[in-house]
């Protein structure tokens, strides 16, 4: 988790300076900026995939323990198999909007 964290802050940072050069540097493209526009991809890929790696880790040892509900255990391996697939980035973040949510509700529940 803190690795991910990690990363999309290093991606917010470099997106940030991207978009402030693009601005001033609108009508001539640069190797500079085609360079960070890489390392953004790589980057928010990078976020991604370790993420993906957390919810499995983190959903298998719940569902093992069994202290969590197995659909929201079942729910975080999707989460984790759905973000290992660059492609399908957006439904990860998505779902795990959700995940979060029904996440909070459980732990917030009165027993």
């Amino acid at each position: 988790g803190f690795l991910s964290l990690i990363l999309i802050i290093c991606n917010a940072t470099l997106s940030l300076k991207v978009t402030t050069q693009a601005a001033g540097l609108a009508s001539t493209p640069s190797d500079n900026a085609t360079d960070f526009n890489s390392l953004i991809g790589i980057l928010a890929m990078a976020a991604l995939f370790t993420s993906g790696l957390w919810y499995i880790l983190m959903s298998w040892a719940a569902l093992k323990s069994g202290q969590l509900p197995k659909r929201l255990n079942y729910l975080g391996l999707t989460i984790g198999a759905v973000s290992l697939i660059p492609i399908l980035g957006l439904i990860a973040l998505l779902l795990s909007v959700v995940w979060s949510f029904w996440l909070s509700r459980v732990l917030l529940k009165d027993n």
